[in-house]
């Protein structure tokens, strides 16, 4: 992603993200924040500007 902060001024960002998801919510909140922080590792390690899913 390219931001215009101002005329002739330009900032890249990527974005990395991870998602978690808790089947019948029988995760605990740290298993969920665990899990979450592997996923946006892993998203972050594998190139950035992706995303992953933990199940």
């Amino acid at each position: 992603m390219v931001l215009e902060v101002a005329p002739g001024s330009r900032w890249k960002r990527t974005v990395s993200v991870g998602v978690v998801c808790a089947p019948n919510g029988e995760a605990t909140p740290e298993t969920l924040l665990r899990n979450a922080y592997r996923a946006l590792y892993t998203a972050d390690r594998d190139g950035r500007n992706g995303g992953r899913l933990a199940v």
